[in-house]
């Protein structure tokens, strides 16, 4: 699955790297802040998005750097 996201990436323009990158904050955002509150008990999912918004950035990083 990671394999398939990175392809996904590397498929989007800057633009949409830029705009998938916030929708992934975003989102990041809204699971801390229910796990914070209780609501949710899985924080593992914490882990992977921190880790699709870090792929996402690498992937805008060596785009720019092209």
């Amino acid at each position: 699955m990671i394999k398939n996201a990175i392809k996904e990436y590397r498929e989007l323009d800057q633009v949409g790297l830029v705009a998938l990158i916030a929708k992934l904050k975003q989102e990041y955002r809204l699971a801390k802040e229910t796990v914070r509150l209780g609501k949710k008990k899985n924080h593992a999912s914490l882990k992977f998005l921190k880790r699709d918004i870090a792929r996402a950035q690498t992937v805008l990083k060596m785009k720019k750097d092209k």
